[in-house]
């Protein structure tokens, strides 16, 4: 019971945490990262939930249609995730060959598309085809709550078990491309990064981090969860009444039951954890990250304003003139105030050899004189 309110704690801040830098993603329109931020929440909430409803209980079933949505979605959460991690690294392959840095409206909406098919219409698939291999409505575990079942067939393993091991796999594959591509054309990627929209170079090797860490946690964690399923004894596939013969029964197991074979137990303790574990992830990669401590000061800042409480202005030291040489060379503004975009800027002379405006009138006076009276001298 103590462990279900821990839990229940975690979820919460979880989402907290995975909710609090989410707004400098919309704007950038990271769809990779916003798919991973909507799974992680959906997950923490219904596990949130459930530890709330079933702490200690298991006879009681308050809310089946809760249960009949939330199972599904657990099964569609597995392969969201997995599927949100794929599109970061396709999007960070991209970048690092060089391929789609700059914006263009057509390639923009091209992967947004692209994204959203892998990583919403692909798990909406899977919830459908498990459907062919759910023995029973759903389960009931105390202290877990609601539970999707699968029918111990082999034809559970290409419609339901095996797409996160897929998923994981060509995510691999694109984050190994990626490293290659960047170590071949890191001066290239970064001077395209700078002008880029949405993301930097800072970004970038977070986005790698946080695709990395979810793909080396879910692979093995998929794969021993298949052979975990291939354990258990394989009832052939009969036919659809034999296998959704008793399909209405909602089964109600105790955690003492649960708890007589601890490898099953173990794996669903940690398949639990992963969630508010992968927010946890999330903060730490994009949470304390420099225009998120931005975007934290200026919310505060717009909740306190009526309060009278405004930012410091900048100190004056850290004003400087932009009216030097030096600055006009580098930021293209001229002495007038106006910015010259297409401007040539001669290179310098000798420091031996530089003379000032005065000087150089002098000059041309005295030459000036010097050839009058030359022309006016008599021969």
């Amino acid at each position: 019971m103590v462990r279900s309110w821990a839990f229940t704690a975690c979820c919460a801040l979880s989402i907290f945490l995975v909710l609090l830098p989410s707004p400098s993603h919309i704007k950038a329109k990271n769809t990779g990262t916003l798919l991973y931020i909507g799974w992680t929440v959906i997950g923490n909430t219904i596990f949130l939930v459930n530890s709330i409803i079933w702490n200690g209980n298991f006879q009681t079933d308050p809310v089946p249609v809760w249960c009949d949505i939330t199972t599904k979605l657990i099964i569609g959460m597995s392969v969201g995730l997995t599927a949100a991690s794929l599109c970061i690294n396709r999007r960070l392959y991209d970048i690092a060959s060089i391929k789609s840095v700059t914006v263009d409206p057509d390639a923009r909406r091209r992967r947004i598309i692209t994204d959203l098919l892998l990583g919403l219409f692909l798990p909406v698939i899977v919830m459908a085809l498990s459907y062919v291999v759910q023995s029973n409505r759903y389960n009931i575990l105390e202290d877990f709550g609601c539970w999707p079942t699968t029918y111990p067939t082999l034809l559970a393993v290409p419609l339901v078990l095996m797409w996160p091991i897929m998923i994981s796999v060509a995510s691999f594959i694109y984050a190994g491309l990626s490293i290659r591509a960047f170590l071949r054309a890191r001066r290239q990627l970064s001077q395209a990064l700078n002008n880029s929209s949405g993301i930097n170079m800072s970004q970038y090797f977070r986005l790698l981090g946080l695709s990395s860490g979810e793909m080396l946690f879910s692979l093995p964690l998929s794969i021993y969860i298949l052979y975990l399923n291939l354990q258990t004894q394989q009832i052939p596939w009969i036919s659809w009444q034999d296998t959704h013969y008793k399909f209405s029964m909602v089964q109600k197991v105790p955690l003492m039951l649960i708890k007589m074979d601890m490898t099953q137990y173990n794996v669903m303790m940690l398949n639990q954890w992963a969630l508010p574990a992968g927010g946890y992830l999330f903060f730490l990669w994009f949470g304390l990250a420099k225009e998120a401590l931005t975007e934290y000061r200026r919310f505060f800042y717009l909740l306190v304003a009526p309060l009278g409480i405004k930012p410091s202005p900048p100190k004056p030291a850290v004003i400087r003139s932009q009216n030097t040489w030096a600055s006009r060379l580098t930021s293209g503004i001229s002495s007038n105030g106006r910015q010259d975009t297409n401007v040539a800027y001669p290179s310098l002379p000798a420091v031996g050899h530089l003379e000032t405006a005065d000087e150089k009138i002098s000059t041309e006076i005295a030459e000036s004189e010097c050839k009058t009276e030359h022309s006016t001298s008599p021969v």
